[in-house]
């Protein structure tokens, strides 16, 4: 079986399904990617698509690619030398060990691979010159499909993230001339964002009439229209103290940005985000947030704090975008999964009938339960309060929080981009934290 994967360079999956190249036709089929059997959700009595569920379209498609760029793997697929050095390169020797190519030799189990099954049946037929491919993908999270509208997702197989789980760090942002200077830590008073997400208007305005009317409205998560009427209606309020504390130095559109902007994000983590995994461990440590300078080139554990991490400058935060420019030297930031809680996904794999051999088409069912799934996290901020310039200088309130945006085996950054030595950009041995891994193998009815 010599057809499965065209060189689409590691892991560039951007659709809800994957892509594979046949070598035998050069037809393109797609991989169906699945939760539990299907992809049907609801929220209430909405129906809503995979992205309500995960956080985003394609969390599990690309971490589905991994695996089958692993599993997949063979040399003769490869057309030089050079290509096939640099594939070994990317999937280490874990990622290797997963091949099913491994499954003609005498003893195809290494590093903690376990293969099982109808192997020797399975073998003959992958191996056979016929345009066999896999068609589906089948992520078991046992997730229930449909929740009550203010219900959150769960699963004993899964964590739920929640804005309860994301802890915050306050800072104050000082500016020279409109670009940042400095950025230190102001609170010792540790919040989460659902803490954010709960403070309202009530008791804020000392205009009674303004704090009846509005005291039930978000403080920071306000409708476009509602914040915009606040507005006007304190420019027009007898009340100065209001005007003082919070219209005097702020346009309407910053007013309006300002008291809206978490909406989005807490209509975002309503239901909360399902984490392919347990991960329970990352958000169990009760320690402070810190705030500390960049380890370059390192790697944090969440689990052992919410450290947060400034740039080189020292006058920001350093990004933590996926594959962000200039993401070398930055300090990755992730967290393993719980130890006793494997990743289990089915594959399909079809063998088309064929009519000169009068056979049959044949399915089979291949089960792995992957050991340590790793997930990297990104770094989200918003700005509190915009400070009064003074002789070009003001200061800014800033609250950041980490979210899980990405699942990977290892705990290295997976997109090195625009480092000094460009043959050290992108990725290698990417499954080189997976603590071993079982392969069932059978054939379908």
């Amino acid at each position: 079986m010599k057809k499965l994967f065209s060189v689409l360079g590691a892991f560039a999956i951007v659709t809800t399904s994957i892509s594979v190249v046949t070598s035998c036709s050069i037809a393109t089929t797609n991989i169906e990617v699945l939760v539990d059997g299907n992809n049907n959700f609801k929220i209430g009595d909405d129906k809503v698509g995979i992205e309500k569920v995960l956080g985003n379209k394609t969390v599990l498609s690309v971490l589905g690619y991994q695996i089958l760029d692993a599993i997949s793997f063979t040399e003769s697929k490869y057309q030089n030398q050079e290509k096939l050095e640099k594939q070994k390169s990317v999937l280490g020797a874990k990622g290797q060990a997963l091949s099913l190519d491994n499954l003609k030799k005498e003893n195809p189990n290494s590093l903690g691979i376990e293969f099982k099954g109808d192997i020797a049946k399975f073998s003959n037929a992958y191996d056979s010159p016929t345009d066999s491919r896999f068609t589906q993908l089948d992520f078991k999270l046992g997730i229930n499909h449909e929740i009550a509208k203010n219900q959150i997702w769960t699963s004993d197989k899964v964590t739920t993230f929640t804005a309860n789980k994301a802890k915050v760090l306050t800072t104050e942002i000082n500016y020279v001339d409109n670009k940042a200077s400095s950025i230190e830590k102001i609170s010792a008073n540790e919040k989460t964002l659902q803490d954010y997400f709960d403070l309202t208007w009530e008791n804020k305005l000392n205009d009674k009439e303004l704090n009846d009317k509005y005291k039930t409205y978000g403080f920071y998560s306000m409708e476009n229209d509602h914040a915009n009427s606040l507005y006007d209606e304190i420019s027009r309020s007898n009340n100065q103290s209001d005007k003082d504390t919070f219209i005097k130095y702020l346009s309407k559109e910053e007013f309006r940005i300002l008291h809206t902007q978490l909406r989005t994000k807490k209509e975002a983590l309503k239901n909360g985000i399902v984490m392919p995994g347990k991960f329970d461990n990352n958000f169990n440590n009760q320690d402070d947030t810190k705030l500390e300078d960049v380890i370059k080139g390192g790697s944090h554990d969440i689990s052992t704090g919410s450290t947060f991490f400034r740039a080189e400058d020292k006058k920001t935060l350093q990004s933590q975008v996926v594959g962000g420019s200039n993401n070398k030297q930055r300090t990755f930031v992730y967290g393993k999964s719980d130890s006793n809680a494997p990743l289990e996904i089915d594959f399909t794999f079809v063998i088309p009938a064929s009519k000169a051999d009068g056979t049959s088409e044949e399915k089979y069912n291949i089960n792995l339960k992957l050991n340590n799934i790793v997930v990297s996290y990104q770094l989200t901020g918003v700005v509190l309060d915009k400070g009064k310039e003074e002789d070009k200088k003001r200061t800014d309130k800033a609250i950041y929080w980490y979210e899980p945006v990405f699942y990977q085996f290892t705990t290295q950054e997976m997109f090195k981009v625009n480092s000094s030595n460009k043959n050290d950009d992108g990725t290698k041995d990417v499954f080189k934290d997976l603590n071993g891994a079982t392969i069932n193998i059978t054939k379908k009815q």
